[in-house]
Parts: structure tokens; sequence; C-alpha cells
């Protein structure tokens, strides 16, 4: 179950997300005026951090019941020191985008990890689980 709601958001959330990634600055300028288009820029990087956000909702939540919090709670340390060198760094070397892409990637990549975090933990908890048989979930309506 977990996989399957976990892939499910990440296919719900893909395609506007390639689309904003590839449109974000044009649709800001045509929504909010030309000036807004810096800001469609910075939203254009922001989208990788959103789309594994948006997909680590059931590990945020399957943490909780399967009561993993000390680990998380060290996940999010970790996570708050990342970010917060990813500021640093990106404010004194970077450019405003490539601190923001910088940050966006950073928060990408901690929320895949939490994602694999709770399943290698459901999997110890569960049982195994074999790659066919998650496609086969997967594949079922």
């Amino acid at each position: 179950m977990y996989v399957k709601i976990t892939a499910g958001l990440f296919g719900l959330a893909l395609l506007p997300a390639i689309l904003l990634i590839i449109w974000a600055p044009q649709l800001f300028s045509w929504v909010f005026g030309s000036q807004w288009h810096s800001a469609g820029d910075l939203a254009r990087w922001l989208v990788f951090w959103l789309l594994f956000s948006f997909c680590n909702l059931p590990a945020v939540l399957f943490a909780r019941i399967i009561r993993i919090q000390r680990t998380v709670f060290i996940y999010d340390l970790i996570l708050l020191a990342a970010r917060t060198v990813s500021l640093l760094v990106g404010g004194v070397f970077l450019t405003a985008n490539h601190t923001v892409l910088i940050f966006s990637l950073v928060g990408a990549i901690m929320n895949f990890v939490l994602i694999l975090l709770v399943g290698f933990a459901l999997m110890n908890r569960e049982g195994k689980v074999s790659l066919d048989e998650v496609r086969q979930s997967l594949a079922e309506k």
C-alpha cells in the first residue's frame, strides 16, 4: 500500500511539475505581469522540491504509524543542517537562482531519502517485498 500510494502521488504530480519546469516564467508573466518573470524562474527551480514534498506524505504518515519518530527526528536535524548549509553557501557564493536551485535539490533529495527510509523500515517490519509484487500492485486498479 505504501509503494502504491507514493507512486500514485508521484504519477499525479509529474505532468504538472514538468509543465511548470518548462513554462513557469512565461506563466507567471502572463498571469501576474511581465515584472513577475524572475519569480517564475525561481518557481521553476522550486518545483523539484515540491514534487518530492507532495510524494512524501505517505512516508510522514507511515512513520507515525510504525513509530519511528526518533529516526524521523534525526532525519529532520540533518535536513535542517543541509538546508542551512545550502542557503549559507548559496548566499555567499552563488546567485539567487542558483541558491534556490541548490535549496530545492537538497529538499528533493532529502524527501526522496525520507521516502526510502520509511520504505525500508516498513520492509523490515512487514517483511521483504519482491520487485514483481510491487509491479503487480501498481498495475492493479
